[in-house]
């Protein structure tokens, strides 16, 4: 992940993003550092990435809490372009198949996700980040979704180089990560842009920016470090129901 790669961004908020996400030590948190030295067992890993997939299935709904809340019809039509890019632009191949893709490449079918457990590490990253994006301000809201596909740009490259490099799948079969390291440079810019005029101008409204590069930093952080962390545990269910009932 290069510093200042997407154009256009004032340099005081980006470096803010960079700072951040240098005294976090992001890039050499648990997760990352096992990929890089080559000491992640695949079945550990696939374990990790079935739950990242519940992240994944749950992504676009926080997209749709900020469009809820942007007055302009011209900037929800940015985000609405977001959700169906995720969905490659309609067709069948969408964000979560092609993730679902990658899964089965690696051996897991769809039965096999189903049986697992949502670890409460994983559900306390979605329940904070859809939370924040329909609960909290516009400003906290776009800043952190446009740190996760921000941070998404090293994991995407990170993982995909792993699994070539360890001949676990070719690059046609990757799939998920491949799409994603074009789109997520897109999206953040999409999703900094939202606040980028308020972090220059209102001292007031860039508390609430940083607020939301804060939480966005810290909770996917957080949640690699548990992923790898808990990464030998194996925790199934005998139903088959969504692992998150909405009731709203």
């Amino acid at each position: 992940m290069e510093k200042n790669n997407l154009n256009n961004l004032d340099n005081n908020l980006f470096n803010y993003v960079d700072n951040l996400l240098e005294d976090l030590d992001f890039k050499n948190n648990s997760y990352f550092s096992a990929l890089q030295d080559k000491k992640f067992d695949k079945e550990d890993f696939i374990e990790t990435q079935i739950q990242f997939y519940t992240v994944a299935k749950f992504f676009p709904r926080f997209l749709l809490e900020l469009v809820n809340k942007l007055p302009d019809s011209d900037l929800r039509l940015n985000i609405i372009e977001n959700l169906y890019e995720d969905h490659c632009q309609g067709v069948s191949k969408d964000n979560l198949n092609t993730f679902l893709s990658f899964l089965n490449n690696l051996g897991v079918s769809k039965q096999d996700i189903e049986k697992r457990q949502l670890w409460p590490e994983t559900r306390m990253f979605i329940m904070s980040a859809w939370g924040t994006c329909a609960l909290d301000d516009k400003l906290v809201a776009a800043s952190l979704l446009g740190t996760i596909e921000y941070m998404f740009l090293y994991i995407s490259s990170t993982l995909e180089d792993y699994v070539l490099k360890n001949n676990w799948l070719s690059q046609e079969h990757l799939g998920y990560y491949t799409c994603h390291e074009k789109l997520d440079k897109k999206h953040a810019k999409d999703f900094f842009d939202l606040v980028s005029k308020s972090w220059e101008i209102v001292e007031e409204e860039r508390y609430y920016i940083k607020q939301g590069i804060n939480l966005g930093a810290y909770s996917l952080n957080l949640l690699f470090n548990e992923l790898y962390k808990y990464r030998k545990q194996r925790l199934y269910r005998k139903i088959t129901q969504d692992h998150i009932r909405i009731n709203y």
